[in-house]
């Protein structure tokens, strides 16, 4: 069974740390953060299922859609990658989602868990995204999917203003040359991976749910208060659901907060992950209070 490729992003020591992408997006995307400076130490980022640096068709992806066999080959992963157990894990969006699927079945390998833009199921309480709607329609939604990432990859300038528009970034001026050549890279590795199987992965995400009980590390939730993809509202909710966690609430910030608010994400992310090494001060039965930033 296939098993994602390790980008490494830096091999310092001592804290180790996993990076996991959000839908339609590809490890590169980290790279442009400031993220992997702000937390230093041994980082590696793996792609989705069926995104760029893992690219699977829709036979080889049919394996691993469940949560049991997905969580066994990232850890699968992260056990051939670091030396050095448990990790810290920071996911975006689905990546975050991931993420918390890892901490609840495998909960050895995790230490802590930062959470952006992220979700608690596919279903999202019925409030997800209309392209994700649309692509699980029967018959018409992979037609439709497909002819969407097609015309959408085919051209630099379409592709960068809608992933900016979609994600209603508002906390920084996106229109910079670094950031094109991100939201490019992501375009171009979109355009060599299957499609069916891509849709595919979408189909079983939007049903998809993690056993959040059973997350016993500490987790902070970074979310932009303007976010349309993942409304606030569900994070919010996702994080009541948490033994151990901390919410912040980043103002005027969309679904791309370590692209649009990367200084204060950065803060937040290094200072939660720094604190492993320190006395836990949260309550275990209780959920810190939303902090607004």
């Amino acid at each position: 069974m296939s098993i994602p490729a390790a980008t490494l992003l830096s091999q310092r020591a001592p804290r180790s740390t996993v990076l996991l992408h959000g839908m339609l997006m590809s490890p590169v995307v980290w790279t442009y953060t400031g993220l992997v400076s702000q937390i230093g130490g041994h980082v590696v980022a793996y792609a989705l299922p069926a995104h760029p640096t893992w690219e699977l068709d829709a036979e080889e992806l049919r394996p691993l859609l469940g949560v049991t066999s997905l969580v066994d080959v990232y850890a699968r992963a992260i056990e051939r990658d670091f030396h050095e157990l448990p990790v810290d894990i920071v996911g975006h969006s689905t990546g975050g989602f991931l993420a918390l699927m890892i901490a609840a079945h495998r909960p050895e390998l995790v230490r802590r868990v930062v959470v952006i833009s992220g979700f608690a199921d596919g279903a999202m309480d019925s409030l997800q995204p209309f392209s994700m709607r649309l692509t699980c329609l029967p018959f018409v939604g992979s037609l439709a999917f497909r002819a969407g990432i097609t015309m959408g990859t085919a051209s630099r300038g379409l592709f960068v203003r809608a992933s900016i528009r979609s994600a209603n970034a508002k906390g920084r001026d996106l229109h910079q040359a670094h950031i094109w050549d991100a939201f490019d890279q992501v375009r171009r590795g979109l355009a060599n991976c299957d499609l069916q199987a891509l849709a595919l992965f979408i189909r079983w995400l939007s049903s998809a749910s993690a056993d959040l009980s059973r997350v016993t590390a500490p987790v902070l939730i970074i979310m932009g208060s303007h976010d349309p993809v993942v409304p606030v509202s569900h994070q919010l909710g996702l994080a009541r659901q948490l033994r151990l966690c901390q919410s912040l609430v980043l103002g005027e910030v969309g679904h791309l907060p370590m692209i649009e608010a990367e200084q204060s994400t950065g803060r937040a992310v290094r200072a939660w992950l720094g604190a492993s090494r320190r006395k836990e001060t949260v309550d275990a039965h209780t959920t810190a209070p939303p902090v607004f930033g």
